[in-house]
């Protein structure tokens, strides 16, 4: 919250009186029901973009296959996921090929873990921003998780291209495919506001991320279907926000199994804890730069 005032100084010399005023501007912590500032976050778009385009050009500076990494970081990990879950284990899929079950698996996944691990230490590695210069603190968790986004594309396209590759045909629901697109960035947003301040106030916490992340992928069907979870427990299984949105992104792109439509209260509740998350950060922004 902004204060300005005006301050006048007045001395008195032999000759002349001189008045010297100064324009006083106060930066504190809202009190009550703070606003979220969606007005001031417009005003200040072009940042945002100069930031987002930064943080995706800094993840593959310096690195041998630079850009490339978007493409190949997913098909990696599908080969590998596929040998141990697809041929070791026998892992089947039904009538959707594992190879491509488990690569549109991997990069929602992708999407929303590098977008919560991103945000969740974005504060601290920004701290010579937050330091010297004022701008709503919200832009640099947006541009992590636009900067996921992007990765995102690139990786969709691949995925778009061996589709059409395998002949494989698509139907009405392709057309959801953004909006389980964007509620997965919004889970990672979700989770990366709620733990970003608090990695500023406990540095270890960025260690508990990833150890969060890697255990919530188990318990997604990212690398399994959620039909082979026993039938009297998937009703708590849905209630795992990324059950309902990976397993809706199958279902649109490949026509695979349709998630029920009660797995809409795990996502409903994600939107809760979504806009929790950014009065949560809202409220502690004030006190960043202390703290940092």
């Amino acid at each position: 919250m902004l204060e300005s005032g005006i301050s006048e100084q007045v001395s008195k010399q032999p000759d002349k009186l001189t008045v010297k005023t100064e324009i006083v501007t106060v930066i504190s912590p809202a009190k009550g029901w703070i606003s979220l500032g969606i007005v001031e976050l417009w005003s200040y778009r072009d940042l945002l973009y100069q930031l987002a385009t930064r943080d995706f050009r800094a993840r593959y500076k310096q690195s041998l296959l630079g850009k490339l990494w978007v493409v190949a970081q997913p098909l990696m990990m599908m080969a590998i996921y596929y040998v141990i879950f697809g041929i070791v284990l026998k892992i089947r899929t039904g009538a959707t090929p594992y190879p491509l079950f488990l690569l549109a698996g991997v990069i929602m996944w992708q999407l929303f873990s590098s977008s919560a691990n991103a945000i969740s230490i974005s504060l601290t590695s920004n701290a010579h921003l937050v330091n010297k210069v004022y701008f709503p603190r919200l832009l640099i968790p947006l541009a992590a998780s636009l900067a996921s986004l992007v990765d995102f594309s690139f990786a969709f396209t691949v995925l778009l291209a061996i589709i059409a590759l395998l002949g494989t045909a698509f139907s009405w629901p392709v057309l959801l495919c953004p909006i389980f697109v964007l509620l997965a960035a919004l889970a990672g947003m979700t989770v990366g506001l709620w733990f970003a301040p608090l990695n500023v106030a406990h540095r270890d916490v960025q260690q508990l991320v990833p150890l969060l992340l890697q255990t919530l992928m188990y318990v997604s069907p990212v690398l399994y279907s959620p039909e082979v979870v026993p039938e009297h427990w998937r009703k708590l299984y849905y209630l795992n926000p990324l059950a309902g949105i990976v397993q809706g992104f199958r279902w649109a792109l490949l026509n695979d199994t349709r998630p029920p439509l009660w797995s809409g209260w795990g996502v409903l509740g994600m939107v809760v804890l979504f806009w929790g998350g950014l009065y949560y950060f809202r409220r502690n922004e004030a006190e960043l730069a202390d703290r940092l």
